[in-house]
């Protein structure tokens, strides 16, 4: 009898079968219960058991995450969430005691599918690992190294959250770990841009994860597949943002829409796991990704004011990356309260026109412009009108009239100059 074997069977678990599956920090083991106790399941159920690399042991720490990921497992109960039923800690490598999980891995799963898969078995899979997210999430716990292959996919199509045992349990208190980049062990093909600049975990990090895991379902292709060196990877991810492949055939277009804000670089831009939720239930007549659409509309077409100067002579704006020479002439508007247009049978927001302003200079991607002495003169109609189309138009004049004060939130119109 191996000393693995033994140590199972003080628990009351039989070693069924050895290295059944290896990870980057442990080797998996297939066991079954063959005594009754309190913490295991009935007499014959199989288990997992998780032996820890001798190497992983090694990092600052880690035996803390351990016995978080025991903990936690034990605490919160969901079936999106993989079970734990303790940790064996006699001796060295600690072993943890889990539900056994009669799958494949989120990858393999999706590569074993006759294609195309269809829309609803995708949706199946795609809201489990949400409300299995979401369960850590009530729990004010974030997962912080969610990714496909952190993921399992039963026989009957149900996914399964696996590995929180780089979570973060948020508070002050003495399980919070890590929580920058520095001790990060998680993939950074999955992690979000603030995370990877050494910014504090916040739980739309968590989201733009399940944003990258889903890019594999809805793709059928790993985000940044194409970038194989981690340095690069790094830079691609904070410079140039995620770039959402072709949608597979049976995934509703919309989703499109959501991918891209889930994979968003500003944190503010991603939705929460009940808007995730949604969407996919109902992708076409989905409220977060209708005003989704409209954002991503302005933003094709305005910059968004950032910071306002000198009372109002001077301003901000990101660029989004845009390369404009400075000198050109560019004017401000403001979203203003939504109308309803009966013809549209929709809401929308009239624009004023605030100010023309000039682009002074760039630097690194923010522009800094100065506020022109002009007016917009309508004629006898009010800006809002001319804004909804409803009459000829109006002019700029060059004038030392007050005009509106630029304010943060406005917008900078592209095609304008």
């Amino acid at each position: 009898m191996s000393n693995l074997d033994q140590r199972l069977q003080t628990v009351g678990i039989a070693l069924r079968q050895e290295n059944v599956a290896e990870g980057g920090s442990a080797f998996i083991h297939q066991g079954q219960v063959v005594r009754a106790t309190s913490r295991l399941p009935v007499v014959g159920v199989m288990v997992a058991v998780k032996e820890y690399k001798a190497a992983i042991l090694e990092i600052e720490g880690q035996l803390d995450r351990i016995r978080q990921e025991s903990e936690l497992g034990q605490r919160i109960d969901n079936p999106h969430l993989v079970k734990t039923y303790g940790l064996v800690n006699d001796s060295s490598p600690p072993l943890l005691l889990l539900e056994w999980i009669d799958g494949l891995t989120l990858a393999d799963w999706y590569s074993a599918q006759p294609k195309p898969i269809p829309w609803e078995a995708l949706k199946r899979a795609a809201i489990g690992i949400a409300e299995g997210l979401n369960a850590l999430h009530l729990e004010k716990v974030y997962h912080r190294d969610l990714k496909p292959e952190n993921v399992m996919v039963r026989k009957d199509g149900d996914a399964v959250v696996m590995d929180i045992g780089v979570a973060e349990i948020t508070g002050n208190n003495s399980h919070t770990l890590h929580t920058d980049v520095a001790t990060f062990v998680g993939s950074a093909r999955t992690a979000s841009p603030q995370f990877i600049m050494g910014e504090a975990f916040d739980p739309r990090d968590d989201i733009y994860s399940l944003g990258a895991t889903y890019h594999l379902l809805f793709t059928g292709r790993n985000l940044f597949d194409d970038v194989e060196r981690k340095p690069v990877l790094h830079i691609m991810v904070v410079t140039k943002g995620a770039v959402i492949a072709a949608l597979q055939p049976e995934v509703p277009p919309p989703l499109k829409v959501l991918l891209e804000a889930a994979l968003h670089r500003v944190r503010e831009r991603r939705p929460s796991l009940q808007e995730v939720i949604e969407c996919l239930d109902n992708p076409q007549g989905s409220p977060f990704i209708g005003r989704e659409l409209e954002r991503q509309a302005a933003e094709k077409r305005t910059y968004s004011v950032i910071q306002v100067m000198d009372n109002g002579a001077s301003f901000l704006a990101d660029l989004a990356g845009d390369d404009i020479r400075p000198g050109r002439e560019f004017t401000v508007i403001r979203k203003l309260p939504t109308v309803n247009v009966p013809s549209y049978q929709r809401d929308i927001a009239p624009e004023k026109w605030i100010a023309e302003s000039v682009l002074k200079h760039v630097y690194q991607n923010v522009g800094h412009f100065n506020v022109l002495s002009k007016h917009w003169d309508a004629g006898s109609a009010s800006t809002t009108m001319a804004a909804l189309g409803m009459i000829g138009g109006g002019r700029w004049v060059q004038s030392e009239k007050s005009q509106d004060k630029v304010m943060r939130g406005d917008l900078v119109l592209k095609n304008s100059g």
